[in-house]
């Protein structure tokens, strides 16, 4: 990093945990310094598209009535002056557990509003950072930083509100977006404090230094195939295993190339591997650069080992030296695996499984955004890509219903039937095989969940429940 590098903690409340169709309710950040001092604010109320259907669970999370919700900025215009924050020239963009959730609810708000998902993570000198596995580091090598809280059953939680009730990080009320951001910070300066953990922990996030750090790891295992690193993975697991397991890197995935592969060694079931039961008795994680932390296997990292699974490790990596057509076999099936394909897959959710837009689609997309109402309804019916057309449809029709050509306003109303249908044949499914949420079935939820809840709960359910029958004229 620079000093013309800033943090950018944030924040942020959705409608739900569906990454690809909930949406944001809330945005929150503070500016700072590379020193963690305070540049500038910036807070964003979003108004609750037309075509979301709110989660009850999340109500009772976030504990913004659905009034409020009515409120606000629309979608299309916060979440263009979100990506220009991110995409400031030299941000570094996160919070706590952003690389778990946030991110990727931004990532695929921005896909959805026609805005480049990725830039914020690499162009312009930006960057992505998190204090989720910062805090499990901090926990596990430099315990007298904070007051840990623990759970009723003695388990060490991270839980943001919990280590900020612990540690006196911010007042306000939990989850809600602002608060949140001023405990993030607050810890973040707590961290800061011991410069010389935060800045190796903060380089993580550095794609070419964390690829420079794995040339380093100094612990092999070595087959007639040649040497494969051996590593401690940070934030894969529970606090169980002090967050963190041994593994063996198999290599990089031969179809996703930003992935590399790495096998726990800690779990007794990999000694039985037979062809076979392969899927079943080994674990693999997908790694991706400046996203985990990979700790040497060796010297003090290796301190919350217990000898038993040092002993299941050791045992592991020679019955893996001794069955190396085995051990090619295991190698070969999770770099060749390739994720099911998800049929119907809906085009809101589709980012991973298509290429990149080329110049010609990027030029059209930010023209789009700078055009006239009868511009952008020109340039929505002459995209080329079926794709870009469909959600440039779905942004008209949120946002300027009552003004679209009528052949805008059918393809529109085709796809809000299918939010409102019981049909499941009309399902909206994401990337990872799960549906939209329909306004029946969030009624459903919503009425098991009242049973033993208090007045204020009962407030917001019902708020909820009056929205969904009016917005999408159930009985």
């Amino acid at each position: 990093m620079s000093d013309q590098n800033t943090y950018l903690f944030y924040d942020i409340e959705t409608t739900g945990r569906n990454k690809c169709f909930d949406q944001v309710l809330q945005f929150a950040a503070i500016r700072t310094d590379l020193a963690l001092n305070e540049q500038q604010r910036y807070e964003f109320q979003i108004k609750l598209n037309c075509d979301v259907v709110p989660d009850p669970e999340a109500i009772l999370i976030h504990r913004i009535p659905v009034e409020m919700m009515q409120k606000g900025a629309t979608e299309i215009e916060a979440i263009k002056e979100i990506h220009t924050l991110l995409n400031t020239p030299g941000t570094i963009s996160g919070g706590y557990n952003t690389l778990g959730f946030d991110d990727e609810v931004l990532r695929f708000s921005f896909h959805r509003n026609l805005l480049p998902p990725y830039t914020h993570q690499w162009a312009n000198q930006c960057g992505r950072f998190d204090l989720y596995p910062m805090a499990q580091l901090y926990y596990l090598y430099h315990r007298d930083t904070l007051n840990w809280p623990t759970k009723p059953d003695g388990k060490i939680s991270l839980k943001l509100e919990h280590l900020n009730h612990a540690n006196q990080l911010a007042t306000g009320t939990a989850h809600e977006a602002m608060a949140d951001v001023e405990a993030t910070l607050s810890l973040a300066r707590l961290f800061f404090q011991e410069r010389k953990t935060w800045d190796y922990t903060i380089g993580f996030f550095n794609k070419a230094l964390e690829l420079k750090r794995r040339e380093t790891l100094n612990t092999f295992l070595e087959t007639s195939y040649g040497k494969y690193p051996l590593a401690l993975l940070l934030g894969c697991t529970g606090s169980a295993d002090f967050f963190q397991y041994p593994a063996l890197n198999l290599g990089q995935h031969f179809h996703y190339k930003n992935q590399t592969l790495w096998l726990r060694l800690d779990k007794p079931e990999l000694l039985t591997t037979t062809h076979d039961s392969l899927p079943k008795t080994t674990w693999v994680a997908r790694i991706k650069p400046a996203e985990h932390f990979l700790l040497p296997l060796s010297g003090r990292f290796k301190q919350h080992l217990t000898e038993e699974r040092q002993h299941i490790t050791q045992a592991n990596l020679d019955w893996l030296s001794q069955n190396p057509v085995l051990f090619q076999e295991i190698q070969h099936y999770y770099r060749t695996y390739k994720y099911p394909e998800i049929p119907h897959l809906d085009v809101t959710a589709d980012l991973y499984v298509n290429g990149f837009l080329n110049r010609n689609e990027e030029m059209s997309c930010a023209k789009f955004h700078t055009a006239s109402l009868p511009e952008k309804e020109k340039i929505c019916e002459d995209f080329q890509n079926p794709r870009l057309k469909e959600l440039a449809i779905r942004i008209l029709g949120r946002h300027y219903t009552a003004d679209l050509t009528p052949s805008l306003a059918k393809s529109f109303h085709a796809y809000s039937s299918r939010i409102n249908s019981e049909n499941p044949e009309d399902a909206l499914i994401d990337w990872q095989g799960k549906k939209h949420l329909t306004p029946t079935a969030a009624l459903t939820r919503l009425n098991t969940m009242r049973a033993d809840r208090s007045p204020a709960d009962i407030a917001l359910l019902d708020g909820l429940a009056k929205y969904l029958h009016q917005q999408f004229s159930l009985p």
